[in-house]
């Protein structure tokens, strides 16, 4: 670390000397975070400075409202919440100026840290909220542009889709008489029918994948600031709850306190369950435990401990979310007393049973089913190039889930 120290001095000494700013800002910002690294934090903050003048210098708003988020963050680790919030708060200025929203979210972010730091909790949890606002603007701006880029693509390929019909009507004129132009006219006119059907079946699942994606991720993010954030501060609030002296408005406070980390606690579970962390053959078997306890219905789960491991968390709780809507749908609908969940791992694929004793329904029921539970099963499954299949009769229902092995 001191020899690359050495090296940004070096480098800095000659910049500085050119006076080529956008190189100070790098170069020091740099030598910033290899003091914070090292626990200098006179020096870290010192580095700090030079760069945030030299974006300055440049009027590069975007460097400067990143540069001033480090300063203000790093004051509020020390608990100097005054001087945290005066960079912070420049930060914030500049970010939105210029709309940078990624920017933005991490100097209220800051601003909520520095207040949580000085004991200041409700101020916290105020700009803890304005920050998860500014995020689901961004990731709301995010799906947009991805819709967006599908929409581009699809209109590209339709363009040259025609462009390519145009040239071959252009070839077969100049080869064939007028009866054999009708014919390859009428041929021609089905076969771009079903390339344009094709077509908008591929823009559809596209869209359907960015949508289910963005789910995911969004039910990831929120219950994660509900348990790092918003859990954490709970759990300030009931310690400090216990310091007070004891009286029956203290008591009427300890329980609201209780019954909010208790809500906070449910909504991030409905989110993403707490066993997830470890994997998702642990949040099936944690599945299985709550269905137990109702005693309504006995769950054999047989689940390999490494299955879907290679798989990314967001397409985890996505088959999560799949098997639990068929789950459901058994308990509302099946009147089963026994319930089969189990994963083989065959060449290339992984398939996925879920088979319960109930009475059965007419399968053809699905397609023509207004409800929306099977049509977000296809959706979610086709998004990760799955299918699924489902066989009923009066001895119960089987569902087969089939999941290719490499899902990105």
């Amino acid at each position: 670390m001191n020899e690359a120290k050495t090296a940004y001095f070096t480098a800095l000494t000659s910049y500085t000397k050119q006076k080529s700013f956008a190189d100070i800002a790098m170069v020091s910002s740099n030598v910033a975070i290899v003091c914070k690294a090292k626990e200098e934090f006179d020096s870290c903050l010192f580095y700090n400075e030079i760069a945030l003048k030299a974006a300055q210098s440049l009027n590069d708003q975007w460097m400067e409202a990143a540069i001033a988020n480090n300063i203000g963050n790093l004051y509020g680790e020390q608990g100097n919440l005054e001087k945290a919030l005066k960079y912070l708060n420049q930060s914030l200025k500049a970010a939105q100026s210029i709309n940078a929203l990624e920017i933005e979210i991490m100097s209220l972010e800051s601003i909520s840290d520095a207040y949580a730091k000085a004991g200041k909790h409700e101020k916290a949890l105020e700009f803890l909220k304005k920050m998860q606002q500014q995020q689901k603007q961004f990731d709301d701006l995010a799906l947009k542009k991805s819709i967006e880029e599908l929409e581009i693509k699809y209109q590209t390929k339709e363009k040259d889709l025609l462009a390519e019909q145009l040239q071959k009507e252009k070839q077969n004129t100049l080869l064939l008489s007028i009866a054999g132009i009708l014919i390859v006219i009428a041929i021609s006119g089905v076969w771009l029918i079903v390339k344009r059907k094709r077509l908008n079946e591929q823009y559809f699942s596209d869209l359907n994948a960015v949508t289910v994606e963005s789910e995911m991720n969004t039910r990831m993010k929120i219950a994660s600031d509900l348990h790092d954030h918003i859990g954490q501060k709970i759990a300030v609030l009931q310690m400090h709850s216990s310091q007070i002296e004891q009286t029956p408005i203290k008591e009427q406070f300890k329980n609201l306190i209780n019954e909010l980390g208790s809500e906070v606690r449910g909504i991030s579970h409905s989110l993403v369950p707490e066993a997830f962390q470890f994997g998702l053959s642990r949040s099936l078997e944690e599945l299985k435990s709550e269905l137990e306890k109702t005693n309504a219905i006995r769950v054999d789960l047989a689940v390999q401990k490494s299955a879907f491991e290679n798989f990314t968390a967001a397409n985890n709780l996505l088959i999560y979310r799949v098997v639990q809507e068929i789950v459901s749908n058994v308990l509302k609908h099946a009147q089963a007393t026994l319930l089969s969940i189990q994963t083989v791992k065959e060449e290339h694929f992984y398939t996925i049973t879920i088979q319960d004793n109930g009475k059965g329904f007419e399968t053809k029921t699905i397609k023509r089913s207004s409800g929306i539970g099977w049509k977000t099963i296809d959706a979610r499954l086709q998004s990760i190039k799955a299918s699924f299949k489902v066989n009923s009769d009066s001895k119960g229902t089987t569902v087969t889930i089939k999941i290719p092995e490499n899902n990105d």
